[in-house]
């Protein structure tokens, strides 16, 4: 599929900012060469210049404890293993079971892995059991459960925590009703989009990188009215 930046982005403006971003580490290189050549969906690869990105938020957030939704082939996770601070720790969920080795070698050649914390099935099945509360939220799993998703993870949020959701742009489709009527991930996250921008409790801010990068910021009522 076309992300939203292949379609809407002349080639030369994305090669412009691949090259003025800094530079991808060898070992996350390796792991994008290795989903280009090993998987059938190599477009789900966070890569780069999309990893400094959230190599930049995570750092800037320095969460007690991160969580992911949909590690894939390790990349993202490598980024924000490598992000947090030395107390910190990452909470990760993976439904494919085949990426289980894979994620394993490249977390541990990362030398991130003692950080990590590998989940092998739905994150909603057992989210509501951990006893954690999330400084920083990265979502790249199942597009039409983001909703529900976060709805599950609001209780579990510390004021201030930061939630970086993937693909909020689809291809450029919530752009367009047609296709939003065509195509049900399109309306799913066209809902989703509408719902965070008018939360009273998220700042939200749609970023046009790459296939759209949602940004908020979970500022309570109740905490907010006391600052």
């Amino acid at each position: 599929m076309p992300l939203f930046a292949d379609r809407y982005l002349p080639p030369f403006v994305q090669s412009y900012l691949k090259e003025r971003a800094t530079p991808e580490d060898p070992l996350l290189a390796k792991v994008a060469q290795w989903t280009h050549e090993n998987t059938d969906l190599p477009i789900m690869l966070t890569g780069h210049p999309y990893g400094i990105l959230l190599e930049i938020l995570c750092r800037a957030v320095r969460p007690q404890v991160a969580l992911e939704i949909g590690a894939f082939t390790g990349y993202s996770t490598i980024v924000l293993a490598r992000a947090l601070p030395p107390e910190g720790r990452l909470i990760t969920f993976e439904k494919n079971q085949a990426l289980k080795e894979v994620l394993t070698r490249h977390l541990t050649e990362a030398g991130v892995a003692h950080k990590v914390l590998v989940f092998w099935e739905e994150a909603e099945r057992i989210l509501p059991e951990l006893p954690y509360h999330y400084d920083f939220v990265f979502l790249d799993s199942t597009k039409q459960q983001y909703r529900q998703d976060i709805e599950l993870l609001i209780p579990r949020l510390n004021p201030g925590a930061l939630l970086v959701i993937d693909n909020t742009l689809w291809e450029g489709s919530v752009f367009h009703s047609e296709e939003r009527e065509r195509e049900p991930v399109a309306a799913s996250i066209d809902d989703l989009n509408q719902w965070l921008a008018t939360h009273p409790d998220f700042r939200t801010v749609i970023l046009p990188f790459r296939d759209g990068v949602t940004l908020a910021l979970y500022l309570p009522r109740q905490s907010a009215n006391t600052q």
